[in-house]
């Protein structure tokens, strides 16, 4: 069965010419037209969602600058009359003198629409700003009876004549001034409505006390939210995109129509708040419902979020904003643009680009066969030729009745006849001389090869040749030590060593310097214990580590070693504490090698540090590992020593009881990674220094070779 590329291949050299010429110019158009249209299209609504988010940013900010700013008013009053009562500019007792300054301070600050100060003497002064922009003064005090009463005054400040008088009235019994005082600091209270007007009020409470911390009284200011309600109304917003804020629990607290946030009663007299999702305007209203719907509870909206939904199969863009402040006020702020503001005029352009790509298209396609049948007739006399030319028939002429390409393609036709014979000459004769190179190149990369394997196994014989020599010498200078300390020990074990008389009269008796054996004890010990180290990393490195794993308890072995550093710690007066979880989990490792390791780092804590130093090992059990730490409150490493502790023949910060080559660390290291584990180091001078290691809880294998 032959394969469709190749049935295609077939169908297509039956095709004319023309259409061949026709068909791929038609199609490229065709694509062209539909691309430039589609991604017109595309970069558009692109373009719609970057002009959008940045419109809903910006406008969010705008937002949370004003209110902010609106909100922070009233407790900036508040701090000022706290603070001017605590200095004693101004005095609770004197209501006369609270009335003139709260009527000044209604001039400064014309967000504000109320002031006013309630005592623990049950006295109270206000000063309210009405729609209108007067200010009238409300009182009660011991001079009214304990009455509230309510004056209207002139441009001075000064009373005119009293508008209301309401009886026993007490500030203390009022919920704003329980709640400040039971708070103990500035709040806000519940927006509620303002019994002398239709508008959404919030105040904001400011327990007053004195210098012994005594409760003085209450100082509160009080915001209209409906001047929140002009300032979204000002802005612009597309055509038809809103904004509106409400608190947590839905209820609205200003928005960007004229609509109120709250429903009056039948009889006026009484109101009621109104939820986001009851709101008459179609876009709040499913922009709460939609957030209801995504998040379920609008408490669970942490940080700005930008969103989008449909509403009527038309998108919505959608940016919500916390607006929390530290005084228990948390709102939302909330914008709304739908896509269709901006999609009108691009929709509308992509509509025209589409319309003039089509009519192109048709033009092009009309064009195409006229200049088809132009181009392919000179092309078949060409077609002619060539074949005869294939042919060896090498005398063959075009006719050139064109100045054009074609013409110019002719006459190069007429050329190439002529040269392609003279040029299979040249041809073969290249083709031979390159054969000759190549053999040359082939000659040169074949010695090149043969020295390179002789240079491998040079390198290789000579680390063969050191790792032998190394083994050798290791173990030749093992053998002398090991019984020069054998006979050490055996002179330790007496008093006392037999040592001919120099008169020949006999044997006697010379007590041994035991200072001096032991000395030479510990320093043939020190040798031995670097002729080990050296034999241990040459079979690290040849064979690998090899590991006996059991079950170990981590704990059990901290605790055993610790035991048998007693004797050390004590003489360097060092305090070691073994910080040991209860019920550790078994870990798959050998108890031998690890011993190693912690015996290593104990040592080195004890070698490079002075003595009275403490020391704590401590276990913490991970998801998949255990965490050894081995801490120490000494002298400290260097970071730049710390980088290269673990290299091989890598030695940290000298002291007197410094010795080794460097082994140690290197070979604790190969240790705890043929155990599947990780080891490293934190350190810093004067502060001490931290060695950790991890082992996994998961079995690494019976036998274990290091990478």
């Amino acid at each position: 069965m032959k394969h469709p590329a190749t049935l295609i291949t077939k169908r297509l050299q039956k095709v004319p010419l023309q259409t061949v010429l026709v068909a791929p110019f038609v199609l490229q158009i065709a694509i062209a037209v539909g691309l430039t249209g589609w991604l017109s299209l595309r970069n558009g609504q692109n373009a719609v969602n970057d002009v959008a988010s940045q419109l809903r940013t910006e406008v969010t900010a705008r937002i949370q600058q004003h209110v902010t700013t609106y909100l922070e008013t009233p407790h900036l009053v508040n701090r000022i009359n706290a603070d001017a009562i605590r200095l004693g500019l101004l005095n609770v007792e004197n209501i006369p003198g609270l009335e003139r300054y709260f009527w000044q301070q209604m001039q400064q600050f014309k967000t504000v629409s109320y002031i006013s100060l309630g005592t623990e003497q049950a006295e109270y002064i206000g000063v309210e700003r009405l729609d209108n922009g007067a200010l009238q003064i409300e009182v009660s005090d011991r001079a009214t009876g304990r009455n509230f009463q309510t004056y209207a005054t002139d441009s001075r400040g000064n009373r005119t004549q009293l508008v209301q008088s309401k009886p026993n009235y007490d500030p203390r019994q009022r919920d704003w001034y329980k709640t400040s005082v039971k708070a103990g600091k500035p709040i806000w209270t519940e927006i509620y409505t303002y019994f002398s007007t239709q508008k959404l009020t919030i105040t904001a409470d400011q327990p007053l006390y004195d210098a012994q911390g005594k409760l003085i009284g209450v100082t509160a200011a009080d915001l209209v939210l409906s001047q929140i309600g002009d300032f979204l109304r000002s802005l612009k917003i597309g055509k038809t995109g809103q904004t509106f804020i409400m608190e947590r629990s839905g209820l609205l607290v200003a928005t960007s129509l004229p609509e109120k946030p709250f429903i009056l009663s039948a009889d006026g007299k009484t109101q009621e708040r109104l939820a986001a999702t009851a709101s008459r305007n179609e876009l709040i209203r499913a922009t709460a419902q939609h957030l209801q719907q995504r998040f379920g509870d609008l408490r669970q909206i942490q940080g700005s979020q930008q969103l989008d939904f449909q509403l009527e199969g038309k998108r919505q863009f959608l940016q919500v904003l916390p607006l929390p402040d530290q005084r228990g006020l948390d709102w939302l702020i909330v914008v709304v643009v739908p896509e269709t503001d901006f999609m009108e005029q691009i929709e509308a352009n992509t509509q025209s680009t589409i319309l003039l790509c089509l009519a192109a298209l048709i033009a092009a396609i009309a064009l195409g066969i006229l200049t088809s049948r132009w181009i392919a007739q000179p092309i078949l006399h060409l077609s002619r030729a060539a074949k005869a030319l294939s042919q060896g028939e090498w005398e063959q002429t075009v006719p050139v009745e064109r100045e054009d390409e074609v013409g110019v393609l002719a006459r190069a036709f007429q050329n190439m006849a002529e040269q392609l014979r003279a040029s299979f000459g040249v041809l073969e004769q290249r083709n031979e001389e390159l054969e000759v190179r190549v053999q040359e190149r082939t000659a040169d990369i074949r010695a090149a090869n043969e020295q390179l394997l002789v240079e491998i196994a040079e390198r290789q014989r000579v680390e063969d040749a050191l790792r032998v020599f190394l083994h050798a010498v290791s173990h030749d200078l093992r053998n002398p030590v090991t019984g020069m300390l054998m006979v050490l020990g055996n002179l330790l074990k007496s008093e006392s060593l037999p040592i001919d008389d120099s008169n020949g009269s006999g044997k006697a008796v010379i007590p041994v310097a035991r200072s001096i054996l032991e000395r030479m004890a510990q320093s043939s010990d020190r040798q031995l214990y670097l002729i080990n180290s050296l034999l241990e990393v040459h079979a690290s490195e040849v064979g690998g580590i090899v590991l006996q794993t059991e079950p170990l308890e981590l704990g059990h072995l901290i605790t055993d070693v610790l035991t048998d550093f007693e004797p050390l710690l004590s003489k360097n007066q060092v305090s070691a504490t073994a910080l040991i979880p209860n019920h550790l989990p078994a870990v798959p490792a050998d108890p031998l090698q690890l011993r190693r390791v912690l015996e290593n780092l104990l040592a080195n804590a004890l070698k490079h540090n002075p003595p009275g130093v403490s020391l704590s090992v401590s276990v913490e059990q991970g998801d998949n590992s255990l965490l050894c730490r081995v801490q120490d409150n000494g002298a400290g490493i260097n970071p730049e020593v710390c980088e290269h502790l673990f290299e091989l023949y890598s030695r940290g910060p000298q002291t007197r009881r410094s010795t080794g080559l460097g082994l140690g660390l290197y070979l604790c290291r190969q240790i705890i990674v043929a155990h599947g584990g990780e080891m490293g180091v934190t350190s810093s001078p004067e502060v001490g220094s931290t060695f950790w290691f991890t082992l996994p809880l998961a079995p690494v294998g019976a036998t274990t070779k290091s990478p």
